[in-house]
């Protein structure tokens, strides 16, 4: 591949993949879920995903993300994804912005402000539909997140 310079890059530079070789493909999981425990998994999410499992688990959310999307296609309702505000830092960036809305705060991990521009566009498309991420857990460690989608 070639280093290319890209100043939205973290390091200022990317790395451009012109060829890729597979030089062996391996079934196994490739760490186990044995003295490493659940925790150790927890942490290093994207290893745990390779599981058998988690991608089982994916691929029946895709579906069932899919046919709720197609029913509602079908039934004359318009997708509408809003911006979704929080009001942390993403991936380690300092940028925020303050922003109110009727004088509500934006809670932490709650995707809550997202309804509100929805209830706005009812008046003129009464049958709107979206499909985003909620989070009702007041912990603040990942692995306890009660995570579902709200249609």
């Amino acid at each position: 591949g070639n280093v290319r310079k890209e100043e939205r890059a973290i390091g200022g530079y990317e790395l451009f993949i012109n060829d890729i070789k597979i030089l062996q493909i391996v079934s196994d999981y490739p760490i186990t879920p044995k003295s490493h425990g659940v925790g150790f998994l927890m942490k290093n999410r994207h290893l745990w995903l390779r599981s058998k499992k988690q991608h089982a688990i994916l691929k029946i959310r895709a579906e069932v993300i899919k046919a709720c999307r197609e029913y509602l296609d079908k039934n004359g309702f318009i997708n509408i994804d809003t911006p979704i505000l929080t009001p942390a830092a993403c991936e380690g960036t300092s940028t925020l912005f303050e922003t109110t809305h009727c004088n509500i705060p934006v809670p932490s991990l709650t995707k809550r402000n997202t309804i509100f521009p929805l209830e706005r566009l009812l008046y003129n498309h009464p049958l709107i539909s979206t499909f985003f991420p909620s989070y009702f857990e007041t912990s603040l460690i990942y692995m306890f997140f009660t995570n579902f989608r709200l249609l």
